[in-house]
């Protein structure tokens, strides 16, 4: 087992009563992106705990990921742009 980093714990909290625990990797190690992994949890005599992550090498998840809320506001801009365009085409004919 080789050491690569260390890092601090952050969270993510997509909703309201929704929090999860999320660990950043060196930026080495882009190639796991969109892999799909096992998490196993075990306890050492002095009570500390150890994640050991195992990926699933045949199962990679698309890494296309968009956020309802950000889609929401891209069809509010894209909304306004066109009624811009509308006017701007006014003006020129």
């Amino acid at each position: 087992m080789n050491r690569i980093g260390d890092t601090k714990i952050g969270k993510v909290t997509p909703k309201l009563n929704f929090t999860y625990p999320t660990v950043r990797f060196p930026t080495t190690h882009t190639d796991i992106i969109g892999h799909q992994v096992t998490i196993y949890e075990t306890i050492d005599e002095a009570g500390r705990r150890a994640f050991m992550l195992i990926l699933d090498d045949d199962s990679v998840i698309p890494a296309k990921v968009v956020q309802r809320n950000a889609t929401k506001h891209l069809e509010n801009r894209i909304s306004v742009l066109e009624d811009d365009l509308k006017v701007l085409k006014k003006k020129v004919m």
